[in-house]
């Protein structure tokens, strides 16, 4: 099965890409794909307490009396210790620019495991600032805040923290905006001055205390805190309450170290294991397509060029499997490329892929236990982009 999906995406790349139009300007999806390219490429080498300069544009404020650093450019590395704050910017369509950053933490983790560190990846509208006192390490305390709602295109995540501690480790410690946190987990942050902290917990569990009260905070749910002007709380967590799953699809998971799926909402999944949950029949699932469908940028003409089969790919679900994850997470790696599958609500599932420099995504929806209803979208860029779609049906044979 590898093999036809190499043998796929060779033939896409030699045969459709070059028809692409040259010279376009890049849209929302195709500056968010760049962006979370280059800052894989680029920060692949980040050790424990360093930030990466991921993808333009940021800037760093030097501490007092830190040693003279340069952090101007993608895959420039420096010293958390060294830095008072970092700066980044919102997603610009018109400049083609969006700030992403990673940094490698110790947090509370041991001296002796070197190799386990906690990954922030911030992006957009996002200003974060030590406050780690002498008995911490660098950023183990931290003021930020981050836009609201200030995604330009449903590819684009809002802006905000993406944090994830190191798999099989003890659950890590962050005082986040004066508000104590714990993870065993991953977990999306987002604050506003004068509005709240959001804790989105997306897989595994953490805790968020203010104000003397401690909530416990499971996968598929969020806490809130009220800050004031300062940053600082004003009150006691609300929560746990279900997170929109769906505002939480473009999370840029591909740059976190262990792969994840992000969990239902907590109440979704609570009615989906009472009444909701479709168990697919076992079996080989072949897809039907309908017409390729080929959006702007595309040439004139394309979608008769293509055959509707190709953008098409069969699966099997094991005997003993009570939902597609097992059978799409195989599917993903025989892709060869970078992925995340995503179950935004119950009996729906979202493959996000990057093969060969081009994006693809899988969309599935369980609607009985022999048939799913999807559709395919892949973009290609090329000086330009082409995004071409086809609607599909699945039974098992």
């Amino acid at each position: 099965m590898k093999h036809f999906y190499k043998l796929f995406w060779t033939w896409i790349v030699l045969v459709v890409a070059p028809v692409i139009v040259y010279g376009q300007a890049l849209d929302c999806p195709t500056i968010v794909k760049n962006a979370l390219d280059a800052t894989d490429d680029a920060c692949s080498a980040t050790g424990r307490n360093q930030a990466c300069y991921g993808n333009i544009s940021l800037t760093a404020e030097a501490a007092e009396d830190a040693p003279k650093f340069t952090f101007t450019e993608p895959g420039d590395l420096v010293e958390i210790a060294g830095v008072k704050n970092f700066l980044l910017s919102p997603l610009d369509t018109e400049t083609e620019t969006w700030g992403v950053a990673l940094m490698k933490i110790q947090a509370n983790l041991p001296e002796t495991l070197p190799g386990q560190n906690v990954t922030l990846i911030l992006f957009g509208d996002v200003e974060i600032t030590n406050a780690a006192t002498e008995e911490q390490t660098p950023m183990q305390a931290f003021y930020f805040k981050s836009g609201l709602n200030d995604a330009p295109c449903e590819q684009a995540p809002d802006s905000g923290i993406l944090i994830q501690t190191p798999q099989g480790q003890r659950s890590i410690e962050l005082t986040v905006d004066e508000v104590a946190i714990t993870l065993g987990s991953s977990a999306y942050f987002q604050a506003q001055p004068d509005g709240e902290l959001v804790v989105n917990v997306v897989e595994g569990e953490g805790t968020v205390t203010a104000a003397g009260v401690t909530v416990t905070v499971p996968a598929g749910s969020r806490a809130r805190v009220p800050l004031d002007a300062n940053l600082a709380p004003t009150g006691a967590p609300v929560g746990p309450e279900p997170y929109d799953a769906a505002e939480l699809a473009a999370l840029p998971l591909t740059l976190l170290p262990e792969t994840i799926t992000i969990a239902p909402a907590l109440e979704a999944t609570a009615e989906a294991n009472a009444s909701e949950a479709i168990v697919p029949v076992a079996g080989l699932w072949d897809p039907v397509n309908g017409d390729i469908v080929a959006g702007a940028g595309c040439p004139a003409g394309i979608s008769d060029l293509l055959d509707p089969t190709l953008l098409s790919f069969p699966f099997v679900v094991a005997e003993g499997d009570t939902d597609l994850t097992n059978a799409l997470n195989m599917l993903l790696g025989a892709f060869q490329g970078k992925g995340a599958l995503t179950n935004p609500e119950p009996n729906t599932y979202v493959i996000n892929a990057t093969i060969q420099n081009e994006t693809l995504q899988l969309e599935y929806r369980l609607i009985s236990e022999d048939q799913i209803e999807g559709e395919t979208t892949i973009t290609m860029e090329i000086r330009g982009s082409c995004t071409l779609t086809s609607t599909f049906t699945m039974r098992p044979s």
